[in-house]
């Protein structure tokens, strides 16, 4: 399994420069003795990715690859170029040629993009070879628990196929509401007790199955 890093920061909080001063540290050394990084982002954000290297790590020799048909050369221009940038949907399109590269790491911005883990473009970032993997989101989580999984699984693929299983939440008479949690790695329920809470969250507002279904 990669190493791996899940980085969820409100935007603007230095996400890019962080992983691009990480990168530039993972590329001291002979420039033909490093592996290429790849990043994989949306179209909208690409071309700030080479701006903001220029800007904060000038030593870093990044090339984005475009929608002409002689995108991949690129490829061929590995020994000069430290970072490479495209976009999801060409990500998706040029899987089996990237598949052919020795990434050293793979950066996944804007990861929340690729959540629901059953789409050909997050079934295409699972598939890239890479010795570290990086996922940045705003926002990890906005509608379940699966979309954590999911962000899991693109950072670190040997995760587990299953999703997270429902969260039961209920409430007993004392207002202690009691959390059970099932997920992929363990066949035993996580139970979490949590006393004390404001009454908009005790009794029967929370006695509920609040997800019957996470996917």
């Amino acid at each position: 399994m990669p190493d791996a890093a899940l980085l969820a920061d409100d935007m603007g909080l230095g996400k890019t420069l962080q992983v691009l001063a990480t990168v530039s540290a993972l590329h001291r050394g002979p420039l033909r003795d490093r592996k290429p990084t790849l990043v994989i982002c949306p179209t909208s954000v690409a071309e700030n990715w080479k701006r903001e290297a220029a800007r904060f790590t000038p030593g870093l020799a990044v090339e984005v690859m475009s929608a002409g048909k002689d995108r991949l050369a690129v490829l061929d221009r590995l020994k000069l170029v430290n970072v490479v940038v495209t976009n999801f949907a060409l990500a998706r399109r040029d899987v089996d040629a990237l598949k052919e590269v020795d990434w050293h790491c793979v950066v996944v911005d804007e990861a929340q993009a690729i959540k629901n883990p059953d789409t050909r473009r997050a079934k295409a970032v699972r598939d890239l070879d890479a010795t570290i993997r990086v996922a940045l989101t705003g926002t990890p989580v906005e509608n379940h628990l699966g979309e954590l999984w999911s962000l899991m699984r693109i950072v670190t693929p040997g995760l587990g196929e299953d999703p997270i299983q429902p969260l039961v939440v209920r409430a007993n008479e004392g207002d202690c509401v009691e959390i059970t949690l099932h997920n992929s790695l363990t066949t035993d329920p996580i139970g979490v007790s949590i006393d004390g809470l404001p009454s908009e969250l005790s009794g029967d507002n929370v006695g509920r199955n609040v997800s019957s279904e996470v996917a």
